[in-house]
């Protein structure tokens, strides 16, 4: 029995089915789910009556499409989305009449819109209508639904139905790709709000003193304060103590003077309901009063001038008179537990009121709240047995509580952020910032750095107190200060380690420059550098060798770990095992590539708490106050485990955060290669200085001025400067300049759309370019369909070249006369909507402005969709603005003229050229080239008729141009010769020239020594010419996809691991891998041949089979099993072939264009099967098993090479003979 094929669900946004779940539908199946049952068959149908044309009612889907419709109608009915509304906020449809009265589609639009504003029980808004109810006249949405193809849908689905829909439906059009606009119904947006607000959850209403308080100091008071609450019994002076937050004042109550609540906690007695006296503490604490400037002064000049070594021994002496002092008084506390927990870290000096009922004052003490309290008769946490006898058994917390218990949760998944050592160009003499290791204060304070480490709260600090048991000396066994004197130990060889020294000798570029035969002064002498002022003869010199001069991954770890070893005491590095997983994980955490992780796991691996003697002692077991704060602390078995791993999770993760990193900034200039992908390499900075000054010596000399004084002050303020990193080439270096505070700016983004109409309304002023895949499948498969007969008869010529800095050569002055005269109008009108986007990976939707639409000053209802950014629901908001042509050339005059750039600490003005990088650049550079064309190549290419005036016939030749990348074909040799030759003379009055080492031809060109020619040629001795990513066949103009750029890097630098990464994660890899070779330009059968189609999949498989092996090979570990595996794999398959299908869609219905595709599913499956298998048995140790079932899973197909020879072409290992040469 056949398996009962599952019927794929509509797609569409997911902004759309968060809104409207299952009921957003495409548009021709929600006007179906309208209508009444289809009637029995043999049966009258009761709408039409029998007719013999039929109606929708009875003949459903062939009377709504039809094999002659438009290609514009039958994208509106398969690919716009509608949702109904629900039947308590609409009426039940309308019964179905065939026909209408008559009526256009720009009549019944208009007619419904007067329904809907005059309707006043109507209270939600209607995208249909905005613009008019505020007396605006644009009518954007009536238009767009006022087309032909409406007019079709009209004729077939009859008024009353159209009506229903355009009143109580929500349409969307699709509208480039991934975009669709709203044309009728409630706006998206206004949806989505609702739905979110009804959704807020209730922890929102809970009261911000709840959610700030510490837990951990609140279960201490409580631990304090429940012994002491008593009915009026005598309890000991141990138990009828409590310490306010900074100072420890003791707070009287007298049993009598108060009543007790239901909790046993004793309030003051007031005279009547309304007291407002101090007694009460119902009452609303006042505004805390802030000192004046001289009591901080003086408070702070105080604690500054306390010696931070001899506190401990105060506080030891301070203790034993305390605590005869305290056993003079058996007093009970009067505060409320609420009261006391919402007041964490504040004093309570004791006030005397009326009643004898002393009551909490907000003042604070003039003590550092960073001391240790001197009043808090507690031993250290970590002694000996014996003295536990004399011991209080109650009061504040001892070290082990503190450590374990206020200590910062920090989870295995926490991410260590490594972004900050990227592109830092700042050379500081001080390694470690001082929030690293020092306080705010003067001089260093190892109380502060242990508290960054573990990240105790101050307010947590205020309960600990250590007193050595006692003694007046200090005890040996006291883990505090113990740990304390590590830390200062610590803090002190930071400031004495001879980092240099150790840096020249584990990372030192001199002999690695001596190596290629350069001289190794150069590296720290950089006034010895000389610069050529020739354009890219100033990246030729012996200079550049130090592109090479980086520092290697296990330089850089030797070095960190010599500073770590000098600087870090040998306790808290642990025993050896401890050292030698930690500098392995260091080892793992220098090579990782760009856009990878390191989380607090990574850092840990193999440590364990066993391995550090001084965390394998705090624990519960040694611990005093644990015993009458154990129902408040939450401890159950095993908690004391957990706890230590987390003490060894906050001490690894600051080794990293705080050291290895602020180490990495300071020495290392870390940035990737242009030629190495997303591979990380470490320059040192004297390295990195040189380089710098030699390219921007180049710049400054080529075509950039440096400003200084009033030129330069003025500009600055008037003007946005952008900044510039230099990204390493292979012989040079390449700015990259960050435009991102322009991102923002208004007017750039209106006259970015404005360009982008010129370009849609006039493409012939752009000449032949092309922006993208489609544009250029477009193009070459209506040439190839026209000279199709030809191909078979005649030879093809190809000529490609490319212009040498073509965005660094264009002319100013003659940029800005080329848009004046593209710049028709005198005002362009913009609509404003409201683009709405859903985040799957936050679970978010996000809200904002967009213009997306422009029509000339003229004509106000001629608009033009133009999005400003793919992915999302365009929503019109009914309003429009408007922007001059003057505008549009004041703001073309700066992103041109006035483009000023800062590298480090200067200023530049670009004198030629435009940005590369800029929203408006890639425009105007075709636009500019565009202009070339059109008054000098387009007469070599009509032989001079043009000027001459004489008849020109179509000529058989094929043009296209991406931006500055030239590809001319042609039948005739003599044509082609003539194009050749006029580009290699350049263009003098455009001040363009050819790249020599970028020309590519496939015929005799003459006297080419000078021209080195691209031309590839495969083990089979088939001729390819590359050109913007792709091999065009140089005998019959067939595509393939161009992965030669592979052959001189490793695959490896090409991806991005997930160290903890699940089926899902691998999933969406291997599928993120297939989808730039999904192109129907690859398997349209119209410009490929059978063999040549199967060979794209082929090779796309190949390619992703490598990336999954470099994958699985960085990965750490894998739960995953080698069926889960394979049935991952499977999915790919199916998934590449479904997107394949979805692309000939797509380009079916966005153009004219009828692609065709030849290919089952099971030939899909079995090419992704034969490419697995071939890749992966070069890699057989580390896929055996994956191997054997990937061969019984093939085997279940049988031998389809055999019977197929297109399959059996595509396998062949001679046509895919470049990816042999991968490394992976």
């Amino acid at each position: 029995m056949a398996r009962r094929r599952r019927r794929r669900a509509f797609g569409g946004r997911p902004e759309l089915r968060l809104a409207y779940g299952a009921r957003a539908r495409p548009l021709g199946r929600a006007i179906l789910e309208l209508l009444p049952p289809p009637p029995p068959p043999g049966t009258i149908c009761p709408a039409c009556r029998g007719a013999a044309a039929g109606c929708l009612a009875c003949r459903r889907w062939a009377h709504l499409l039809r094999a002659d419709d438009p290609v514009a109608y039958r994208r509106l009915v398969t690919r716009a989305v509608c949702a109904v509304q629900q039947a308590p906020d609409a009426p039940p449809p309308p019964r179905y009449t065939p026909g209408n009265a008559g009526h256009s589609q720009a009549q019944l639009v208009r007619e419904t819109t007067k329904w809907i504003v005059a309707d006043r029980s109507c209270k939600t808004t209607n995208v249909l209508c905005n613009g008019i109810r505020e007396g605006g006249l644009s009518k954007h949405a009536s238009n767009l639904v006022s087309s032909s193809s409406w007019d079709i849908l009209l004729h077939r689905v009859g008024d009353l139905l159209m009506c229903y829909i355009l009143r109580h439906s929500s349409v969307f059009l699709p509208v480039k790709k991934s975009d669709y606009l709203q044309v009728t119904g409630v706006p998206l947006n206004i949806v989505l709000q609702k739905r979110m607000s009804t959704s807020t959850p209730a922890r929102n209403k809970q009261s911000r003193s709840i959610k700030d308080k510490c837990p951990t100091c609140y279960a201490w008071r409580n631990a304090q304060m429940t012994p002491n609450i008593s009915g009026g019994n005598p309890v000991s002076s141990s138990k009828a103590e409590f310490y306010s937050s900074d100072n420890a004042q003791k707070v009287d109550a007298l049993p009598s003077s108060g009543t007790c609540d239901a909790v046993g906690i004793i309030k003051p007695k007031c005279s009547g309901d309304g007291c407002n006296c101090s007694n009460c503490f119902t009452q609303k604490p006042r505004k805390r009063k802030r000192l004046y400037s001289w009591q901080r002064r003086s408070k702070q000049k105080q604690v500054c001038y306390e010696d931070r070594s001899t506190e401990l021994s105060k506080l030891n002496k301070s203790n034993q008179a305390t605590e005869v002092k305290n056993q003079r008084h058996s007093l009970q506390p009067t505060a409320d537990n609420t009261f006391l927990g919402a007041n964490n870290g504040n004093n309570f000096p004791q006030i005397k009121e009326p009643g004898n009922v002393p009551v909490l004052s907000s003042r604070k003490s003039p003590s550092s709240v960073l001391d240790i309290m001197p009043s808090q008769g507690l031993s250290c946490g970590y002694s000996t047995p014996g003295d536990q006898s004399t011991r209080p058994q109650s009061g504040p917390v001892c070290f082990n509580c503190l450590m374990l218990n206020a200590s910062k949760c920090v989870s295995v998944d926490s991410p260590i952020r490594r972004h900050g050592i990227f592109y830092n160009k700042r050379v500081s003499k001080n390694v470690f910032h001082r929030n690293n290791f020092t306080s705010k204060r003067k001089g260093t304070d190892g109380l502060f750095v242990i508290k960054r480490i573990f990240g105790i709260k101050e307010c947590c600090i205020n309960f600990f107190h250590c007193n050595c048991d006692g003694s007046p000396t200090r005890n040996s066994n006291c883990l505090c200060h113990w740990l304390l004197q590590q830390v200062k130990n610590l803090i002190r060889n930071s400031k004495r380690c001879q980092y240099k020294k150790l840096f020249v000798k584990h990372c030192s570029a001199k002999s690695k420059v001596a190596e290629d035969g350069f001289p190794s002064d150069n590296v720290a002498n950089e006034g010895s550098i000389q610069h050529s002022m020739g354009g890219k003869s100033a990246y030729s010199d012996g200079s550049f060798a130090q592109l090479e001069a980086y520092s290697t991954h296990q330089q850089v770890v030797s070095f960190v770990w010599a500073v770590l070893t000098r600087i870090i005491p040998q306790p808290l590095l642990g025993n050896p095992s401890s050292q030698r997983s930690l500098r392995l994980n260091i080892w793992k955490f220098i090579r990782l590539r760009r856009f990878e992780t390191f989380q607090v796991t990574d850092c840990i691996g193999e440590l364990k708490v066993s391995y550090y003697s001084w965390l394998s002692k705090i624990g519960y077991t040694s611990c005093s106050c644990f015993v009458p704060m154990r129902k408040y602390t939450e401890v159950s078995s095993g908690m004391e485990e957990q706890r230590q791993n987390n003490l060894l999770r906050c001490w690894i993760s600051w080794l990293f955060s705080d050291i290895v990193i602020p180490l990495i900034n300071t020495y290392f200039y870390v940035t990737e290669r242009e030629t190495k992908r997303y591979d990380v390499f470490y320059y040192p900075k004297s390295v990195w200085r040189n380089l710098t000054s030699n390219a921007i010596a180049s710049l400054n000399a080529q075509s950039f001025r440096t400003l200084c004084g009033t030129s330069r002050r003025a500009i600055r303020h008037l003007y946005r400067s952008s900044t510039v990193r230099f990204l390493p080439k292979t012989k040079d270096m390449r700015p990259l300049v960050n435009f991102k505070a322009q991102s923002k700016d208004v007017i750039l983004s209106k006259c970015h759309l404005v360009i982008k109409k010129v370009r849609d309304e006039n493409p012939e002023m752009f000449g032949s370019s092309v922006f993208d895949y489609d544009s250029i499948y477009k193009n070459l498969s209506s040439f190839i369909s026209s000279v199709r007969t030809q191909l078979k008869e005649l030879k093809v010529y190809i000529v490609v070249a490319d212009v040498s800095k073509a965005f660094d050569c264009v002319n100013h002055d003659m940029l800005l006369k080329i848009m004046d005269d593209v710049l028709k109008g005198d005002e362009y009108v913009l609509r404003k909507c409201k683009k709405v986007v859903y985040s799957r990976s936050k679970n978010a939707v996000y809200r904002f402005d967009s213009n997306v639409s422009v029509s000339n000053g003229n004509s106000s209802h001629d608009f033009s969709i133009q999005p400003s950014s793919s992915g999302g629901i365009l929503v019109d908001q009914g309003t429009a603005s408007t922007i001059r042509k003057e505008d549009l050339q004041r703001v073309l005059f700066e992103q041109v003229k006035c483009n000023i750039l800062k590298i480090a600490q200067n200023f530049y003005l670009q004198q030629v050229g435009i940005a590369q990088g800029n929203k408006l650049s890639p425009n105007l550079c075709s636009l500019y080239y565009g202009h070339l064309e059109n008054s000098v190549l387009l007469n070599v290419l009509h032989d001079g008729k043009i000027n001459s005036g004489e008849a020109i016939s179509a000529p058989e030749y094929l043009l296209m141009r991406f931006i500055d990348d030239f590809m001319f074909i042609s039948f005739s040799k003599t044509h082609s010769l003539n194009f050749f030759n006029r580009l290699r003379r350049g263009f003098v009055y455009y001040n363009s020239y050819m790249n020599d080492r970028k020309y590519g031809f496939n015929f005799n060109v003459g006297s080419s020594e000078h021209c080195h020619n691209r031309l590839y040629k495969g083990d089979d001795g088939v001729a390819f010419i590359p050109w913007s990513g792709l091999l065009i066949n140089c005998e019959n103009l067939e595509i393939q996809a161009d992965y030669t750029r592979y052959s001189d890097i490793k695959i490896m630098s090409t991806i991005t691991v997930n160290m903890h990464s699940s089926m899902k994660d691998l999933s969406s890899k291997l599928s993120h891998y297939m989808r730039p070779k999904c192109h129907p330009i690859f398997y349209d059968s119209n410009i490929n041949s059978p063999g040549t189609v199967r060979l794209n999949i082929y090779q796309a498989f190949l390619l992703c089979a490598m990336k999954f092996h470099c994958y699985i090979r960085n990965l750490p570990y894998s739960s995953m099993s080698k069926p889960e595996v394979l049935h991952i794999i499977k999915s790919t398959f199916r998934y590449m072939h479904s997107l394949i299908i979805s692309c000939m869609q797509g380009v079916e219905l966005q153009s004219n264009v009828r692609p065709v595709l030849k290919l089952r599913r099971k030939e899909t499956t079995w090419l992704g099967l034969s490419a697995y298998i071939r890749v992966l048995q070069k890699k057989q140790s580390c896929h055996r098993d994956l191997l054997a079932l990937l061969i019984a899973e093939v085997g279940g197909y049988g031998c389809m090479d055999r019977d197929s020879d297109s399959l059996r072409y595509a396998v062949d290992d001679s046509h895919s003979s470049m990816f042999w040469r991968f490394r992976y």
